[in-house]
Order: C-alpha cells, then sequence, then structure tokens
C-alpha cells in the first residue's frame, strides 16, 4: 500500500514539475523572440548563425524561432538555402 502512495506522490510531483518546466521554456522562447525582432530594429538583417550565438541554442531551434517569426508575418526571408539565407524586419 505504502508503494502505490509513493507512486502516485511521484507520479503528481512529476506532473507538476513538467507543467511548471514547460511554462519556463515557453517563456523563455517569448523572450528570445523578442530580443530577435528588438536585434532588427538596429540591424538590416539576422542569420540562423546569427540567432544560434546571441542565445546558445542549436541550428534547429534558431531556425524554429526564424520560421515562427517569419510564419506570423513579422520577419521575411531573403534567400532561398544555405549560408545565403538571411532575414529582415517585415515593415508594413
Amino acid at each position: 500500500m505504502k508503494a502505490i502512495i509513493l507512486i502516485v506522490i511521484a507520479l503528481g510531483v512529476g506532473f507538476f514539475l513538467g507543467r511548471y518546466t514547460a511554462r519556463i521554456i515557453k517563456g523563455k522562447k517569448q523572450k528570445h523572440l523578442a530580443e530577435i525582432l528588438h536585434y532588427l530594429e538596429s540591424h538590416d538583417q539576422i542569420t540562423n548563425n546569427e540567432v544560434e550565438k546571441m542565445f546558445a541554442v542549436s541550428d534547429a531551434t534558431a531556425e524554429r524561432y526564424l520560421n515562427e517569426l517569419e510564419k506570423e508575418g513579422a520577419i521575411a526571408q531573403l534567400g532561398k538555402t544555405g549560408r545565403n539565407v538571411s532575414y529582415t524586419k517585415n515593415t508594413y
């Protein structure tokens, strides 16, 4: 019986820690997206590599950040693929 109670407690703690961690990660992501847009206020363009270095994130994470901002219409991609790709802030 004690084992079952301990398992239920462990699952509950794990559940709430997971939700708390997810909230922190989401907040961090939103902060990074805002910082990318702020960077583009004073710079003409930004690249995937610059985003990687700014936030010490992987190539895939930097790409996801830039893709999300592009999908929202906040930035536009310049170039097709590879090293020639950069992003600029959309002006409405």
